[in-house]
């Protein structure tokens, strides 16, 4: 847990120093080296279908939060070029559509607006229900 708690320092650390990657920049990033024109092409490009494969065959498919049911999402935790690219996987989790929906949803059922609130509640579910393991 300790482990957790100082990569989410660092992260946010990073964050500040580089300029936040809001959901802005995403589509800026996607538009600009891409050619793709909304975040909702990208999940249906074969660039994503690529990823999200290799995804789940190098960190499995049971979900990065609650480790008990089988993945069905892959979820973003950076928006960098390089893991919108597919060049590194080191943002990216499998998580099952319960947990992503708790991430990435409010009670009403609308979309979280804000990116650093998502990453908040990806990092703050994660952490309580893996509390005691290292990875």
């Amino acid at each position: 847990m300790r482990r957790i708690k100082k990569q989410r320092f660092r992260r946010r650390k990073a964050a500040k120093r580089r300029g936040y990657n809001s959901y802005e920049r995403r589509d800026g990033t996607l538009r600009t080296w891409f050619s793709i024109t909304s975040y909702p092409e990208y999940l249906q490009s074969e660039l994503w279908k690529t990823i999200r494969g290799k995804v789940f065959a190098t960190k499995g498919v049971t979900c990065h939060c609650c480790r008990k049911r089988r993945a069905t999402s892959v979820h973003h935790q950076e928006y960098d070029y390089k893991t919108l690219a597919g060049e590194s996987l080191d943002h990216l989790y499998p998580i099952c559509e319960s947990c992503h929906k708790r991430i990435e949803r409010n009670s009403d059922g609308s979309k979280v607006k804000n990116f650093e609130t998502v990453q908040r509640r990806f990092l703050k579910l994660c952490i309580r229900n893996n509390s005691g393991r290292d990875d």
